[in-house]
């Protein structure tokens, strides 16, 4: 069993496709791996992992030390009708909602 931190989303319309989430270790956090909606639900839904929402709080420019990773509510899997949603609650709402997540569509890209 893995715990997994949501840290951005990519939505379209009101649905996640996809989401950028870190492992957590002992050591803490390691880097970030992009999931597909699919594989969030599956992993939920058999119960083989922990999926929470978090944020990542930047150092100010200049400042020593690391960023700061906030865990947040739990995601859950909610079924509406025949659809499945993700949220960080469990109402019977027809939309994902992960709360308020940085657009990882908006994220800009690395240059390499």
């Amino acid at each position: 069993m893995s715990e997994y931190v949501v840290i951005q989303a990519r939505y379209e319309g009101r649905r996640i496709v996809e989401a950028e989430a870190l492992m957590m270790t002992v050591a803490g956090a390691e880097n970030p791996t992009l999931f597909s909606r699919s594989e969030i639900i599956e992993s939920l839904e058999r119960g083989r992992d922990f999926w929470r929402v978090g944020h990542v709080k930047k150092k100010p420019y200049g400042e020593y030390g690391r960023d700061v990773l906030e865990l947040d509510e739990p995601i859950h899997v909610v079924v509406v009708g025949r659809e499945t949603y993700l949220r960080k609650d469990t109402r019977t709402i027809r939309e994902d909602d992960l709360g308020d997540l940085p657009d990882l569509a908006l994220r800009p890209i690395e240059e390499g």
